[in-house]
């Protein structure tokens, strides 16, 4: 919505985007998930450094500023409420507690990996669950699900399908024969595109799958 606002030439279809990117960012917030910050702090960032100016570096500014005097604490609170220290804070234990216990059963079909929704009947979470592992049906993590339901060769074959997505829209972003609107469009949906790839480190998935609420408890 930043993108295309920026190249809609309408009062009317500018004021309409710039509310809707509003309320967007106040719904993500709201959420309070840490993939949905980091998503929308790289679209943000991406969109200064793409249309790179004095005004859109004063607006940026005082919108970092704006965050850090009324939403440090809760921002600082929500990066640091994982269980454990450090990097196993952040990943809300998942370092730890998932992802370095599930490495080797990457390893036991590296090319072709153990089928979809492994992780189930993995040894790793037959072992460990409810002692050190967390009791969860999903990895939290894009790309460990995918080394591990395809292997190695899935995961190489999905993440050059979204290097061409990104491309193609990069492409048509800078067609000038596609209407400055839609090239704003395009251009914005590269950014969102990235955004969602650098927030599939810590959840989500490479391939559709159904909506489901995010589960990551441990037994009593």
């Amino acid at each position: 919505m930043l993108f295309t606002w920026s190249e809609a030439a309408s009062r009317t279809l500018r004021l309409a985007l710039l509310a809707a990117a509003a309320m967007n960012a106040v719904a993500l917030i709201l959420t309070f998930s840490r993939g949905a910050f980091v998503a929308l702090a790289v679209v943000s960032g991406l969109y200064v450094l793409l249309r790179f100016s004095a005004k859109t570096l004063l607006v940026a500014g005082c919108a970092v500023v704006a965050a850090l005097l009324f939403a440090r604490g809760a921002i600082t609170e929500r990066l640091a409420s994982g269980e454990g220290a450090g990097l196993d804070a952040i990943s809300s234990g998942r370092l730890n507690g998932l992802w370095l216990p599930l490495l080797p059963e990457v390893l036991r079909h590296p090319v072709l990996g153990n089928g979809i929704g492994s992780i189930i009947w993995s040894d790793a979470m037959r072992r460990g669950a409810g002692q050190t592992m967390l009791v969860v049906t999903h990895p939290h993590n894009a790309y460990l699900q995918a080394a591990l339901d395809m292997g190695i060769s899935g995961l190489v074959l999905l993440c050059a399908y979204f290097v061409h997505v990104w491309k193609g829209l990069r492409a048509l972003a800078k067609d000038p024969g596609v209407a400055p609107v839609l090239r704003g469009f395009y251009q914005g949906a590269a950014a969102g595109l990235v955004g969602m790839l650098i927030s599939d480190f810590t959840d989500s998935s490479l391939t559709p799958r159904p909506s489901r609420p995010s589960c990551g408890s441990r037994s009593a």
